[in-house]
């Protein structure tokens, strides 16, 4: 990955663009594991923010706070590269980060990453090693996971807003892989969007038969926020809270909904919910999660009149 430049200024009418990048990059990072199609939106995102720093370099901000933040996300690129790009060449998206000094710079350390384990294994492991080659690198390799939808495509469409355009490429996507549960998660967000109720229900009906219900909910949740139907998207974070394992992820899911409705003092409440109950359950992906938005809004929070919640 590229060094940071060092300590710069910026045009402060410019700041929330770099910030805004940042929050969404760390999202993307924390809903890799969910959500992997997120994989090459982080890289495009990444290469946004450093195209962003590099062309402050002469304007008066300081944006040490900003580089500290990349430095948070590079360092998690790289610990993460081979499976960042085994999640990009999955999801179909490497021509679209053929021009990407991202990507290029990721695939280097993923490749590098590789044969450096494959030759520990071989040195230290012998036997056990190659046995570990064979299944986890060319057994994967002959027998390539089943393919799945483009969601990136779609989920670019709706947060342009051209909703027309994404319901077709995602109707397309559902002939050509049926099987992917996320594909008719967007297909009923999207009739939903559209007025299309009783076809909403019917892709729903079909994703439920694909995967449990708490990553239905959860996955609509994330889904509805991109389409825009924050107060629908309430609804499956408050079914989450329910289930008590889940109730961080759901508090963290219901957080966004009320975000992006401006609805930030309780959106402040429900991010601090979620951290609580995170650190409570030792799960630290929500509690960084969290955390990280908790920042964000509270940055802004003097000239909204925002506040954290006191402590007890």
């Amino acid at each position: 990955m590229p060094a940071l430049i060092s300590p710069i200024q910026v045009d402060p009418s410019a700041i929330d663009d770099l910030r805004n990048a940042l929050s969404d990059a760390e999202r993307a990072l924390v809903a890799l594991r969910s959500d992997p199609k997120q994989a090459a939106q982080l890289i495009r995102l990444y290469d946004t923010i450093v195209s962003q720093l590099e062309a402050f370099k002469s304007q008066d901000y300081d944006l040490r706070p900003e580089e500290s933040r990349l430095e948070s996300i590079d360092a998690r690129m790289q610990r993460e590269a081979r499976y960042i790009a085994r999640r990009v060449r999955a999801s179909g998206e490497v021509d679209s980060l053929a021009n990407s000094s991202g990507w290029r710079e990721l695939r280097e350390i993923a490749d590098a990453q590789t044969k450096a384990q494959i030759k520990r294994m071989v040195i230290t492991g012998g036997v056990l090693g190659a046995i570990f080659i064979l299944v986890f690198v060319v057994l994967p390799w002959l027998f390539p996971a089943p393919p799945r939808a483009n969601t990136t495509t779609v989920s670019q469409y709706a947060m342009e807003q051209k909703f027309d355009e994404a319901l077709a490429f995602a109707e397309d996507q559902a002939q050509q892989v049926p099987e992917d549960p996320d594909i008719w998660i967007w297909l009923g967000a999207l009739y939903e969007r559209l007025g299309r109720t009783q076809d909403a229900e019917a892709a729903w009906v079909k994703a439920n038969e694909l995967i449990n219900e708490v990553d239905f909910h959860n996955t609509r949740g994330i889904v509805r926020i991109q389409t825009g139907d924050y107060v629908a998207a309430e609804s499956d974070a408050r079914f989450l809270i329910e289930q008590s394992e889940f109730a961080a992820n759901g508090y963290y899911l219901l957080g966004q909904a009320l975000s992006a409705q401006n609805k930030y003092q309780e959106a402040i409440e429900a991010f601090e919910e979620a951290a609580r109950i995170a650190e409570e359950t030792d799960n630290a992906t929500i509690v960084v999660a969290s955390k990280l938005e908790l920042q964000t809004l509270l940055q802004r929070g003097p000239a909204m009149g925002l506040t954290p919640t006191p402590a007890p």
